[in-house]
């Protein structure tokens, strides 16, 4: 005696539509779902480019208040400098004129 798929599992015809029906639900969140992740990849790229960009002004920005720090940092020495050769200047005017008293 053969069996029918009918006669094997009852209703074969509302269950195969009805687990067709539950495959494309799983498809539509499965697209869903994958749509969302690009979303999110496309704005995590942008946020690491933003970030990107972020960094390399930052940088800029530090490297032009370096060169800042450069261009005070030598002007100071100058001033140093100026200021040791004035010194140098007033002890042998004091000396110029102290031995100018004593004669």
């Amino acid at each position: 005696m053969v069996l029918l798929p009918e006669e094997l599992i009852p209703n074969l015809d509302f269950t195969l539509w009805f687990e067709n029906q539950a495959l494309r639900g799983a498809n539509e969140e499965l697209r869903a779902l994958i749509r969302e992740m690009r979303g999110r990849e496309l704005i995590a790229e942008c946020l690491s480019n933003d970030l990107r960009g972020v960094i390399v002004a930052r940088n800029k920005e530090i490297s032009s208040y370096m060169n800042e720090i450069d261009q005070l940092r030598y002007e100071q020495r100058v001033m140093l400098y100026e200021i040791t050769v004035l010194e140098e200047e007033v002890v042998h005017l004091r000396r110029g004129r102290s031995s100018r008293r004593r004669r």
